[in-house]
């Protein structure tokens, strides 16, 4: 873990960067309207893409069931969307330095907008072999879209912006979570008002608004960099290649816990649907109001520290979850509404940590490997390696977190993904004492 003075100095280094790009751009100190009026801008587009990925979570399958449709095409449809993301992010992470992120944010932006008015179109599509097609197609198309913005975004705003990369990654992530909340409440709505079509007609309006906002107000910024790198030179380096298995196994066990979860509610404590609901959807609502803490403990250069506390009090609230057989001689096989409750928010304030952290420990590494500083190339790597690994979780997760359900149940797999986070943790002190005892840098000089 970083000692006090190891802490202070990567804030200073922050801070001197930040102090140095103002100075290179004539900003002053004070109220930075400008900065802050791009950052908005960016995290509306950030936002948008996250409502219009999860307002069709709530009536989709209904739709998909008047077509005959099976559960395993619904997962299918859903799935395309994080191939999508897991595919494009490395490639738009290798080209946003080249084609510019304001480029790359107004093609995003295009590309959403014409997916979701496309798939509203799907619903004059009668024959159901077509409309699955098509719907896979479009949902790639648009998980392509959203990894394009995620990679331009945080691109752009540590390249023209001296926030703090913490503030950075910590709004981004709070207004996907709002984003979270916002798209299935306000997609049953007109859902319920206009029907099938008139949803995806609404947000793709709304994302092609926004991306004529981005027309008018983001900025052109060039990269300077001298040498660029693949991506798979990125993931020799042994951090970066750490940072990839964490940000998967993170969102493997999110993602295991969404779809697990609910059905566990249902069955084995009794729940109904109204209280499944509303724990399920102050989930994001936690998440989001809990990212700025977290945020902040990363400015102040808590990283490797918060990274493994974070896993291993992951590991215990897992235990608890079910909770683990493995705790019978305390709950003697009991299980409580309540406590799972309490695990579930839990979960959520944990995931910011070990949500956000470790992508400046990602640029960190990239940098102290060879990469340049404040680089849009270095930046759009690493946010395109953070954004793949995610997306492969979030394959990977649901199916394999169902299969395992399916086979030793939800306490037993909970306990299984509990030891999976004390090995993670393990992993990371591992990999400290290594790279102290063989002197290998962490941070750039």
């Amino acid at each position: 873990m970083e000692t006090e003075c190891e802490r202070e100095n990567e804030v200073l280094l922050e801070d001197s960067k930040n102090q140095e790009k103002a100075e290179n751009t004539g900003q002053k100190t004070g109220f930075r309207w400008k900065e802050i009026a791009l950052f908005l801008v960016v995290l509306c587009m950030q936002c948008g893409t996250a409502i219009s990925e999860s307002f069709m979570f709530p009536f989709f399958p209904i739709e998909a069931d008047k077509r005959q449709l099976t559960q395993t095409h619904i997962g299918l449809v859903f799935s395309a969307y994080e191939v999508g993301r897991f595919l494009t992010s490395p490639i738009a992470g290798s080209l946003v330095a080249k084609v510019t992120p304001r480029a790359m944010l107004i093609l995003a932006g295009i590309l959403s907008s014409t997916a979701c008015i496309a798939l509203g179109l799907m619903d004059y599509v009668e024959n159901k072999h077509v409309f699955l097609t098509l719907t896979v197609i479009g949902r790639f198309v648009a998980g392509s879209g959203i990894s394009m913005v995620c990679v331009a975004g945080t691109s752009l705003l540590l390249k023209a912006t001296t926030f703090q990369t913490g503030t950075i990654v910590s709004g981004i992530e709070g207004v996907i979570g709002g984003g979270y909340i916002l798209g299935p409440a306000v997609g049953v709505a007109i859902y319920q008002v206009g029907g099938y079509s008139v949803c995806f007609y609404a947000f793709g309006g709304f994302m092609a608004a926004v991306t004529f906002l981005q027309v008018l107000t983001l900025p052109d910024t060039e990269d300077n960099s001298k040498k660029e790198k693949h991506f798979f030179h990125l993931m020799k380096i042994p951090g970066i290649a750490l940072m990839f298995t964490h940000y998967f196994v993170v969102t493997f066990g999110i993602s295991a816990r969404y779809v697990t979860f609910p059905v566990f509610l249902l069955h084995s404590l009794d729940s109904n649907t109204t209280t499944i609901a509303l724990i399920m959807g102050l989930s994001p609502l936690i998440y989001m109001a809990f990212c700025p803490l977290a945020g902040f403990l990363m400015n102040k250069g808590i990283v490797y520290s918060g990274i493994i506390v974070g896993w291993i009090l992951q590991g215990f609230v897992s235990l608890l979850f079910g909770p683990s057989p493995l705790l019978n001689f305390v709950f003697h096989h009991n299980q409580s509404l309540l406590l799972s409750a309490v695990c579930w928010g839990m979960f959520q304030v944990l995931s910011t940590v070990i949500y956000l952290a470790p992508f400046q420990v990602a640029l960190n590494c990239a940098q102290a490997a060879g990469y340049e500083k404040d680089s849009i190339h270095t930046y759009g790597m690493v946010a395109g390696m953070v954004n793949s690994a995610q997306g492969l979780g979030s394959i990977v997760g649901p199916i394999a977190g169902g299969a395992v359900v399916e086979s030793i149940g939800f306490p037993w797999a909970m306990s299984v993904i509990a030891f999976l986070y004390f090995g993670m943790a393990l992993l990371f002190s591992i990999f400290l004492l290594y790279t102290k005892h063989r002197k290998i840098p962490l941070k750039p000089p």
